[in-house]
């Protein structure tokens, strides 16, 4: 190794530790110029990134535990739904057509975004069946088959127009 080399590396271990200080300065004032965050700030970035990650794992265990949770509460649901009265229970009367079992109304079973649904809850949504089978036709209102409730509906092109659901032709009683 030549004696030029042997000098610059020793001179450089003592000089670097004098200059080392003054560029870490310029280097920092550099980055501040320009917006970059400071090592510090990245470090503590990183810091606050690794706790936010534990929380989202918590938050993604308990979410889960509620899915566990609410498919045991359908099927515990399903199960009582389809076992037999007890003997002992009074008969319950036969549902009239206005109280006939079908699914509680809700934005996904209606094919609804929330603000359609909001609407068709508060009857003004053209073009569905409303809430327990009230439909409007020329400002009057006529009632269907409640389990026909938010289905979308047309009128047939006849002199007498006929309510359609899915093609199909749908008896109309007028309310009032």
């Amino acid at each position: 190794m030549p004696v030029i080399d042997i000098l610059s590396a020793a001179l450089s271990r003592h000089a670097g530790r004098v200059v080392e200080g003054p560029v870490r300065a310029i280097v920092t004032e550099v980055l501040q110029d320009r917006g970059y965050a400071s090592p510090a700030e990245v470090l503590a970035l990183k810091d606050e990134l690794g706790e936010l990650r534990q929380v989202l794992d918590r938050l993604s265990t308990e979410v889960e535990s509620l899915r566990v949770e609410a498919a045991t509460l359908r099927a515990q649901a399903d199960a009582l739904r389809d076992s037999p009265p007890a003997a002992s229970a009074p008969a319950a009367p036969a549902p009239g057509p206005s109280t006939a079992t079908r699914a509680p109304a809700t934005p996904a079973r209606l094919g609804m975004s929330l603000e359609e649904y909001e609407r068709w809850r508060q009857g003004g949504l053209p073009g569905r069946i409303g809430p327990d089978g009230l439909v409007e036709l020329d400002g009057q209102a006529f009632r269907v088959d409640p389990s026909l409730e938010g289905r979308p509906f047309t009128l047939s092109k006849h002199k007498t127009p006929r309510l359609l659901v899915d093609g199909q032709p749908v008896e109309k009683e007028p309310v009032g």
